[in-house]
């Protein structure tokens, strides 16, 4: 089986051509910056568009018939008018819109409105608790903003991986249950879209998409083309780690962190979030935890003073310099916040630094502070998944932070039994594409 798969990130657009099991090319090149201004003109989703077109040509070159999977980042969507074009841009889950107020209603937000009580049993059976940033806030936003009850024609809701199968076939897929859940306007309990928060946030102008796992077929300048529904990144990359068993955890740690494991049925909770994942089973997940976003404020300060110095340094040298100096620090008694943004560990948007002691203010102590406070807010997050009864066999890693960093390993290892089973995860997301092409392709 000859399987492509392309991963549309938060920072790059990766890309991969697999024989079976085997892979046999990889590409990637930058994401375009979300349109958080001019959201409105279509100019992020028509270069993702382009790059996507480019990249399937390069990876399909010579062959005649291949399998295609898509994952995307979550949480976003783009709307297209009945003539097929884009009505908006990509709206990403960095837009966040439901802190925003509302025209008309004197000063309340979509966040505030969607929060009243008599929603909050259908925002439970989302398995997605309300954020700023989330389809089902965004929409509502817009609803009240861009009141497009009142255009004569009907708009269509795509999520980001279903517009890129779109602009390539120009047919409408089914929705994957991990990205229709990510919406935060799917019933978990029925698999399919719970129409009040629909229609509520929505409004009665806008036309969703059936949610299923069936694929699509059409050609692509001379390729045969199959193509599965697009999935979530984060079920595909703890797809293609190895998360299998309800025994397992598993540590994303990218630009965002999530600790998940399995469970078999629904456990809906306000403490984490519930997600479908394959073969039937769920993701009890805690997303959004500080991790190489919030890593990355202090290291473009260090990157700028080193830069005044030596202007020629590159990144990779600088990390290099920064693990260096932890591996050798002495430590100290310092404290970081890392609460630059909203996020499920503190109340908090800004974050800090304490209790330095006159020598303490070193690259080794601070990043080193900076790692203990990521593991702490990790191991937090496990201990409320787990809840302490179960026996973990397995920690899956994956992501670039994962990756990168021994020392976050190493301290995260320090709280499970020593002979415990770990895999870390390398091109994760296109592996667990290719893995889904092969169990999935009907």
């Amino acid at each position: 089986m000859n399987i492509i798969t392309i991963d549309c990130g938060a920072s790059f657009l990766k890309g991969a051509l697999f024989e079976d099991e085997h892979l046999v090319k990889k590409t990637q090149c930058q994401a375009p910056k979300v349109n958080t201004n001019d959201w409105h003109v279509p100019t992020q989703i028509n270069y993702l568009i382009d790059a996507v077109r480019s990249m399937f040509r390069e990876l399909a070159q010579g062959y005649n018939d291949v399998v295609l999977c898509i994952s995307n980042e979550m949480h976003g969507f783009i709307l297209i008018d009945e003539d097929g074009n884009p009505y908006t841009d990509y709206i990403s889950w960095q837009m966040e819109f439901g802190n925003v107020p509302l025209a008309g209603k004197n000063g309340m937000t979509s966040l505030q409105m969607l929060s009243a009580e008599k929603y909050r049993d259908e925002i439970m059976k989302s398995g997605m608790p309300l954020r700023a940033g989330l389809p089902n806030v965004n929409l509502l936003y817009l609803q009240h903003n861009l009141p497009w009850d009142k255009k004569k024609s009907v708009l269509r809701f795509f999520t980001l991986g279903d517009y890129i199968l779109y602009g390539l076939s120009g047919k409408i897929c089914c929705c994957h249950p991990t990205n229709a859940a990510a919406t935060g306007l799917m019933d978990l309990d029925t698999g399919t879209w719970n129409a009040s928060l629909v229609s509520f946030t929505a409004g009665s102008k806008i036309q969703f998409p059936e949610i299923g796992m069936e694929g699509i077929t059409f050609h692509f300048e001379g390729v045969n083309v199959y193509a599965l529904p697009a999935v979530g990144d984060q079920q595909a990359a703890l797809f293609g780690a190895g998360l299998k068993g309800k025994d397992e955890i598993s540590f994303n740690l990218g630009t965002g962190a999530q600790v998940s494991c399995l469970v078999d049925s629904l456990d809906f909770s306000d403490e984490y979030q519930i997600r479908p994942y394959f073969a039937g089973k769920y993701l009890k997940t805690i997303p959004h935890l500080p991790s190489g976003r919030a890593l990355n404020v202090y290291f473009r300060f260090i990157k700028e003073i080193a830069a005044k110095f030596c202007p020629d340094i590159d990144d990779n040298n600088i990390w290099k310099g920064i693990l260096n100096s932890v591996d050798h620090c002495d430590g100290s008694g310092m404290k970081c916040d890392l609460s630059f943004f909203a996020n499920p560990i503190t109340t908090r948007t800004k974050g800090s630094i304490s209790n330095i002691g006159e020598f303490d203010f070193s690259v080794g102590n601070l990043f080193e502070t900076i790692f203990r406070q990521m593991v702490d807010n990790f191991m937090m997050a496990a201990g409320i998944i787990t809840s302490g009864d179960c026996n973990i066999t397995k920690i899956v890693f994956s992501g670039g932070i994962a990756r990168k960093i021994p020392f976050i390993r190493e301290e995260i290892l320090k709280h499970y039994h020593a002979d415990i089973e770990i895999s870390i995860g390398k091109d994760e997301t296109l592996y667990g594409l290719a893995l889904y092409a092969k169990e999935y392709r009907q």
